[in-house]
């Protein structure tokens, strides 16, 4: 979807818009952009390094051997507190 975003300061419009938006298959996020966004969503979850480890196990998923490495890694570290790990 695209989208239009008009300000009105001292007098003046400013004006943006966006036809194809940011992660939309024709203007796809970078890596490190994708890596920013899976971090802000995930560090908190994971922590940082587990959060780090999933991204490059997902990003390089098809040299993964075992989907349950990554399984495991996708686990929220309250709840392997609670597992007693």
């Amino acid at each position: 979807m695209s989208g239009k975003l008009t300000i009105r300061a001292r007098g003046r419009d400013f004006v943006q818009k966006v036809v194809i938006p940011k992660g939309e298959p024709a203007n796809f996020l970078t890596e490190a952009e994708l890596r920013a966004k899976f971090a802000g969503l995930t560090d908190a979850v994971l922590g940082t390094e587990r959060a780090a480890l999933l991204a490059d196990g997902v990003l390089a998923i098809i040299d993964v051997e075992r989907i349950s490495s990554l399984v495991g890694l996708s686990t929220p570290v309250s709840a392997m507190r609670l597992a007693g790990e």
